[in-house]
């Protein structure tokens, strides 16, 4: 299924201002959705399971959380959030700290 692509899949936590703790999710809830994804991944296929990724009112996106599935060049092939990341290479990018 996944023969020629190694996929990394990385949940990424979007930081809203205005979020309150209570909209927030937890570690065990980020845990869990990247397990979820895994295992749809796996079970469906890339292609299924990256339209489900890349849908931003999926079963992929809660609160802050969201996945995003990179291949091993740092090439983001699925985001829950942020589209316009997509296809992109962001091996070099850098957080907000630098």
């Amino acid at each position: 299924m996944l023969k020629k692509v190694a996929i990394a899949v990385v949940l990424c936590l979007f930081v809203a201002v205005s979020a309150s703790a209570q909209q927030r999710g937890t570690p065990a809830e980020a845990k869990k959705m990247v397990d979820d994804a895994i295992a749809y991944i796996k079970a469906n296929g890339k292609d299924k399971a990256f339209a489900e990724i890349n849908n931003l009112k999926g079963k992929f996106v809660d609160r802050d959380l969201y996945v995003v599935v990179y291949d091993l060049n740092g090439n983001c092939l699925a985001r829950g959030a942020n589209p316009e990341l997509l296809g992109k290479n962001l091996m070099g990018s850098k957080d907000p700290d630098g």
